[in-house]
Parts: structure tokens; sequence; C-alpha cells
């Protein structure tokens, strides 16, 4: 089993289907799209494609003071998702070892990356799911 996760690229657990935001769309239109799609996430692409953030759940609670007062939040209906994202996502190569993007979540304690193919287009997103699911198949592959 350790030898198959040593051998692990991200490009071999990656999501190939990738939901991106931009940073012009309204925060509003954002939430309701992440929460109809169950994720709490996305990376933020300029108009060619391009990551230059993400915007997640956390971003949303932090805008709206949710940590501090408990309330529930209400999207601001006409702010654009470029003035409450994070900025400089964290990136991974597609061609990077698994174990690497871990140790960066880790590290970075953050739950997704960005995953960029050589000419640094956006190819997939890995998730901290993704690398429990390839540690859980590792395992199943062990006693098959």
């Amino acid at each position: 089993m350790e030898d198959r996760l040593r051998n692990l690229l991200v490009g071999d657990v990656m999501a190939r289907k990738i939901v991106t935001v931009r940073e012009d769309q309204l925060l509003a239109e954002v939430a309701e799209d992440l929460f109809e799609k169950g994720i709490t996430g996305a990376p933020v692409v300029d108009a060619n494609g391009v990551c230059v953030g993400m915007i997640t759940s956390v971003d949303f609670m932090r805008r709206q003071g949710v940590e501090e007062t408990g309330a529930p939040w209400t999207p601001p209906v006409n702010e654009a998702v470029g003035h409450l994202m994070t900025r400089g996502a964290k990136t991974i190569s597609v061609d990077a070892p698994l174990l690497l993007a871990a140790r960066m979540m880790c590290d970075s304690h953050v739950h997704r990356l960005p995953v960029i193919a050589a000419d640094g287009q956006l190819v997939g997103i890995l998730t901290s799911l993704d690398i429990v699911a390839a540690l859980v198949n590792a395992e199943d592959e062990t006693k098959a």
C-alpha cells in the first residue's frame, strides 16, 4: 500500500470536472450555485480561464461576520466575487506526487487545490476527500 501511495500523482485522483467562478459574478449568484451543486468552494478564473483565486464558504462566513456573531448569512446582492475571494490561490501541477499535494494542503490548512497543466491552464481540482478516497482505494487494492 505504501508503494502505491508514493507513486500516485495528482492527476491520478483529481476531479476533472471543475466548477469555476468568474471574478465578476455576483456573490448571491455564486452562493446559490455552490449550494445547489453541494460544494463548498471553487476556483475563481479570469477572462482567459486562468485561476486567480478561490472562493469558499469560509470567505462567505468571514464577509458576514458569522464567525463572531453566529448570525445567518445573507449574500450581498450587488457585490462581485472579486471583492471577497482569496487571491493567489495555491495550485499544484497535474504531475506532482499526491503526497506533496497532501503536505501542501496540511501546511496551508486548505481543503482543495486547483490543478494546473504545464501551460498553466486549470485542468482539475484536488480535494481532501480525493486524497482520503485514494488512501481507501490503495488499502482495498492490497487486500484484493
